[in-house]
């Protein structure tokens, strides 16, 4: 299951209101959505893997509710989406996808629960005796699942369970949907800097990585003065090291190429220092990870601003055949004007950029109009698919960027 894909020009304008964050993912038998490799189908999928179709996440925000719609169309068609027949998943919640399989992850009930596609809608699976395909996590004190998934392999899946106080991995089989098992892992918050966050998590070579940014929320978004990475063994469910690295602050996104874990070190989408009580806060930058190696790598440092040219950048989305994507800032708006960190998100300040990972050249994709700072982005069919959030309009049109062009998709 790819994150997303379309081969011709599609026609659809994605309506974003009241937070409305919208997720496409391309469900098809034969792939997966997740940083991993997908596991072989399964004999009995009741999905024809030929047959393709769209999983469009909605998840929405109001002041007085949170959820989650998910709804299968089989094409991306101009207008709206109809979320009258769509699965909704009530309070913080999740849903995310991997092999032939969508998983629901309330915050309500404390369950994941496990769903296929059949004709056109998503029904709950069940398990080879014929009970409910769901496990509770209930009894881990988890509240709400806001912070890291990673699927290892088709029996073994991570939640890293940052936010709920209890600094805790617990150890899941997606395919019994059973609790494996749970260890504390206290090294994820520090006295400072109780609040942490982290991406979603990467499986190589036997470890289990996932990027950590920590914040003190009474201290006016300030960050930890460091990158900082987990570093867990894969096969014995531990802990092996935490790395930690004072050149950038804020671990917020990671990829792999050749081998090596390349962490985007951007604190708060690279904008930390204008709203941040820290001092002398390091410019975003790239930094490298080679497994097995109890540090970053020393000779390996990218200022993003400097080598993309901007006064900002923000995130980074790759890796696509030695390439990789990014924000940056090209607006004429002073930004030291700026009062409110949601000036920055939502207003018309953001380009995209395309990054040679070997040479550091920098293209400015100008087909796509400015934007605001996007937290999602896909490469589908080697091609970075990426929206531009227009604040004015309240839409969000999607782009595949292809060489120096990027054509709309919807």
């Amino acid at each position: 299951m790819h994150v997303f894909s379309d081969h011709g020009r599609a026609s659809v304008k994605c309506q974003r209101r009241l937070g409305l964050l919208i997720t496409l993912f391309l469900c098809s038998g034969a792939a997966a959505c997740s940083d991993d490799e997908a596991p072989a189908p399964r004999p009995d999928d009741p999905n024809d893997p030929n047959e393709a179709s769209f999983l469009i996440t909605n998840r929405v925000r109001t002041p007085d509710t949170r959820a989650v719609f998910l709804s299968l169309v089989d094409r991306l068609e101009l207008g709206q989406l109809d979320i009258s027949e769509s699965l909704e998943v009530s309070g913080v919640s999740r849903g995310f996808a991997f092999g032939d399989f969508v998983f629901t992850a309330d915050g309500e009930s404390g369950f994941i629960t496990r769903y296929i596609a059949r004709d056109g809608q998503l029904v709950p699976d069940t398990l080879e005796d014929g009970s409910p395909a769901r496990v509770g996590f209930g009894n881990l004190a988890i509240d709400s699942f806001t912070s890291a998934f990673g699927f290892i392999s088709a029996e073994k899946a991570y939640y890293i369970d940052t936010l709920s106080g209890q600094d805790q991995v617990v150890v899941w089989n997606p395919t019994e949907m059973a609790i494996l098992s749970d260890f504390d892992v206290p090294e994820l918050s520090r006295e400072a800097f109780p609040s942490t966050t982290s991406s979603n998590v990467l499986a190589i070579d036997g470890f289990v990585v996932v990027a950590l940014s920590f914040a003190n929320l009474g201290l006016a978004r300030s960050a930890s003065p460091s990158a900082t990475l987990a570093i867990f063994d894969a096969n014995e469910d531990r802990l092996v090291r935490i790395i930690d690295d004072e050149r950038g602050i804020g671990a917020s996104s990671r990829f792999i190429d050749n081998g090596a874990v390349y962490v985007v070190a951007d604190g708060s989408g690279g904008v930390t220092e204008l709203f941040s009580t820290n001092e002398n806060v390091p410019p975003p930058c790239l930094l490298r990870w080679i497994p097995g190696e109890s540090a970053f790598d020393p000779d390996y440092y990218v200022n993003l601003r400097e080598e993309v040219d901007v006064p900002f950048v923000s995130g980074v989305l790759g890796n696509n055949n030695g390439a990789f994507v990014t924000q940056g800032y090209t607006s004429d708006v002073d930004p030291n004007t700026l009062t409110d960190f949601g000036e920055l998100i939502d207003d018309n300040l953001w380009q995209w950029f395309v990054v040679d990972l070997q040479t550091l050249d920098s293209t400015l994709i100008d087909t796509i109009p400015p934007g605001g700072i996007s937290s999602t982005g896909w490469v589908v069919d080697e091609r970075f698919t990426v929206p531009a959030f227009d604040d004015s309009q309240g839409q969000s049109p999607l782009f595949q960027i292809e060489g120096n062009g990027a054509p709309e998709l919807f």
